[in-house]
């Protein structure tokens, strides 16, 4: 009688839960769990007592890289935050990583990151001197007399620090450069919150754009920041956005989905999924 007595109406069973990284005490009141690869699922074997648990969830693609000559900033992986019910089970876990110098005239896309069959696509590749960047969740930057050509953000811009994202989330178009001068900066890679910068005539480059905070781990950090471009003639070079975008001749921000800055390689992305622990 008693241990049918525990299965009564209103009765409690603590949730649990395994994968990633598991941090229980930063955010008060919550489980973490912060995923940086691929290695395992997140494992829901008890929701709580109730037939769903309700999940928040941070989705950031990789960053781009950049292209080998005069090349453009690379764009943020696309951020993706909201809720979601989830039933006991295991939910396979996918971080991208990021893009690299692959040698053509432009760098490789991030790859993407999903959870829950939501899917960030990563940040598009910053283009080499006369061509524009590829498109991404956030798009990569033309390189130097690009011509206005610059990568598209598959992600919808407007976003703010902790906001839920749209289905697509967020992200913004790479910068550009102008054409003709043989001397213009080049342009930086999109972020979630801005897009990247154009480079000038007289050679100083566009900065990548910044990317959001959001406080879903109990502390609030900076995502999906774009790539900064390449000067020319003594100009300035473009400064990483926000949220782990890479100055010009740095990589992105591991897990952060920072686009590369000129000449380098892109962040790896990230999964966070935070949940009440009582």
């Amino acid at each position: 009688i008693g241990w049918v007595g525990l299965a009564k109406e209103g009765a409690h069973f603590p949730v649990s839960a395994t994968g990633g990284q598991l941090d229980t005490s930063t955010r008060s009141g919550y489980n973490v769990h912060i995923f940086t690869g691929s290695s395992e699922p997140f494992n829901l074997t008890s929701t709580g007592g109730g037939s769903t648990l309700d999940v928040e969830y941070l989705i950031v693609g990789a960053g781009g890289g950049c292209a080998p000559h005069n090349p453009g900033g690379a764009g943020a992986g696309a951020l993706k935050y909201g809720t979601a019910s989830l039933s006991a089970g295991d939910y396979p876990i996918s971080v991208g990583g990021g893009g690299g110098n692959p040698g053509g005239s432009q760098g490789a896309s991030g790859g993407p990151s999903t959870f829950n069959s939501i899917t960030s696509p990563g940040g598009g590749g910053g283009g080499k001197q006369g061509t524009g960047g590829a498109p991404g969740g956030s798009g990569g930057a033309g390189g130097q007399d690009s011509g206005g050509g610059r990568g598209t953000g598959t992600g919808d811009s407007g976003g703010t620090n902790n906001s839920t994202s749209p289905s697509n989330g967020w992200g913004n178009d790479g910068g550009s450069a102008p054409s003709g001068s043989g001397f213009s900066g080049s342009g930086g890679g999109g972020g979630a919150a801005a897009s990247g910068g154009w480079g000038s005539p007289g050679g100083t480059a566009g900065s990548g754009g910044n990317g959001l905070s959001y406080s879903i781990t109990g502390i609030s950090s900076y995502y999906a920041g774009g790539g900064g471009g390449r000067a020319e003639g003594g100009g300035a070079a473009g400064s990483g956005g926000l949220g782990g975008g890479g100055n010009a001749n740095q990589n992105g921000t591991a897990n952060t989905g920072g686009g590369a800055g000129a000449y380098a390689s892109g962040g790896s992305g990230i999964i966070v999924i935070a949940y009440p622990n009582a």
